[in-house]
């Protein structure tokens, strides 16, 4: 009877070995990477810009004002010379 009891003891002891549940791996959560934000330069470009075509324009009218001061010379020389023909 002791024998029995014993024998059934230990078969109980090495089911309970066996049932030992398997950890589960843990899965590693990936890194996002973070995008870097744009610098904003529209602005400089745009003062830039701006400045560009003030100059520009001041360029043109300069050049009107002298090519009119020119004309007027010639126009000037022009008559003084019709009057001193006469």
């Amino acid at each position: 009877m002791i024998i029995i009891i014993i024998i059934i003891i230990i078969i109980i002891k090495k089911k309970k070995k066996k049932k030992k549940k398997k950890k589960k791996k843990k899965k590693k959560k990936k890194k996002k990477k973070k995008k870097k934000k744009k610098k904003n330069n529209n602005n400089n470009n745009n003062s830039n810009n701006s400045n560009k075509n003030n100059n520009n324009n001041n360029n043109n009218n300069n050049n009107n004002n002298n090519n009119n001061n020119n004309n007027n010379k010639n126009n000037n020389d022009n008559e003084n010379d019709v009057k001193n023909k006469n």
